[in-house]
């Protein structure tokens, strides 16, 4: 007999409600216990607002937005991580996930840094949790080139 009770990730539905009955048969009669539990949802609702969709590294300055957010009232605060993944514009490229912030603000500028090619995909990542740590993903591609004069670029 065991006092826990466990599921695999993902076997119950997001926002579904489950009822869980304790069924115990002893010398002395019957009893239960029941447990009713509404599985978490994330944050829903919001989108993800990115730009420009295409810049130089470094000179230029994006502005990522997550507007519109929702959540039960329970479920708040919300929390909102920016990040970006970058991934070389060759065949074999590798790709690396950089963190920009984690914020109660919906919004932020930010610049990218020179990657030495002459181009690249970059994703930003827009990661929305809630208090009970549910979150969702949404992302947007922007194309990223080398600043046209290196030694005039803004962060230099």
């Amino acid at each position: 007999l065991s006092d826990t009770l466990g599921f695999f990730p993902r076997s119950l539905t997001e926002g579904n409600r489950y009822k869980f009955r304790l069924l115990v048969n002893g010398n002395d009669g019957v009893g239960f216990a029941e447990l009713e539990i509404r599985v978490n949802s994330p944050p829903a609702g919001g989108i993800f607002y990115v730009s420009p969709l295409s810049g130089f590294a470094v000179d230029t300055q994006f502005f990522l937005s997550a507007e519109s957010w929702t959540d039960h009232p329970e479920n708040l605060p919300l929390s909102f991580s920016f990040c970006y993944v970058a991934e070389a514009a060759a065949s074999n490229a590798s790709q690396f996930l950089v963190p920009i912030g984690v914020m109660s603000r919906q919004s932020l500028f930010t610049r990218l840094p020179n990657m030495d090619l002459p181009s690249w995909q970059v994703t930003f990542m827009l990661q929305v949790t809630n208090f009970a740590q549910c979150e969702v993903r949404r992302y947007v591609d922007v194309s990223l080139r080398q600043p046209l004069d290196p030694t005039a670029s803004a962060l230099l």
